[in-house]
């Protein structure tokens, strides 16, 4: 039984500014506080930490607590300016905490990809943690394929954290290990530095104008690798049991 069509719902901060607005097309009181809602879209207001409006859709959910806890199913999507995020299901903590265990389309800037195991995601403080992950990452037109267990995103700290056989591959280049860390500028535009650890692997392949073929080959503890401020190689240091092969076609 529909008890409302088409009906907005608002809730207020303590200085009685917008803090979100739910819009549904139909809902439904339940006697445990759920309200039960279709074709659901919400925006979360910007407020303290936040970089900009927080926007909500899904085909139906409930809320409940005055609007405090989402459930939202069926092509849920969460999205900003910054970053977008689509699964089967999310949940929707305090207005704060955002996680599922579903498989988890996510955009961020020019980071696009699939975690298979979910997300979990703290709004006030923007960081995103993706279970599983696989994806692209595109710097100065150049194109890095990436994967590892865990990968976590700080947007204030422009960073990106791989973690558990982590890896990112690149044209004619290749890092392993179990932590890679990448630090970007504070435009989150250009790759400052690269620092990898544990069980490390890099590799470069690289051809020149006469055709003669050059590979960098390194393994070590540590590899940190750092760059100008175009992004582009500049230095690498290598700490713990380092090994360094050059070949090139004749030696």
């Amino acid at each position: 039984e529909i008890e409302g069509v088409n009906l907005t719902y608002l809730t207020f901060n303590k200085n009685n500014e917008k803090k979100l607005e739910v819009r549904c097309e139909e809902s439904q009181k339940k006697d445990d506080d759920r309200l039960l809602m279709k074709k659901i879209t919400a925006t979360i207001f910007k407020a303290d930490k936040m970089d900009g409006d927080i926007r909500i859709s899904a085909d139906s959910g409930y809320a409940q607590y005055d609007f405090h806890d989402f459930f939202l199913q069926g092509n849920a999507v969460i999205s900003s300016a910054s970053f977008s995020l689509s699964s089967k299901s999310f949940f929707l903590k305090s207005l704060d905490v955002l996680s599922t265990k579903e498989a988890v389309a996510f955009r961020l800037r020019d980071v696009t990809g699939r975690a298979r195991s979910g997300m979990l995601y703290v709004i006030q403080d923007n960081v995103l943690r993706l279970l599983e992950p696989k994806g692209v990452l595109v710097r100065s037109n150049q194109r890095y394929e990436f994967q590892a267990k865990i990968i976590r995103v700080n947007e204030r700290k422009k960073w990106l954290l791989l973690q558990q056989k982590a890896s990112v591959k690149g044209s004619g280049s290749l890092i392993r290990g179990e932590r890679i860390v990448l630090q970007f500028d504070p435009d989150f535009a250009n790759l400052e530095t690269t620092a990898a650890s544990g069980k490390c692997y890099f590799q470069t392949v690289e051809t020149g104008a006469s055709g003669q073929r050059q590979s960098k080959e390194i393994t070590a503890n540590q590899i940190k690798m750092l760059n100008d401020e175009q992004g582009r190689l500049q230095r690498i240091a290598i700490s713990g049991d380092g090994k360094i092969a050059l070949v090139d076609n004749r030696n």
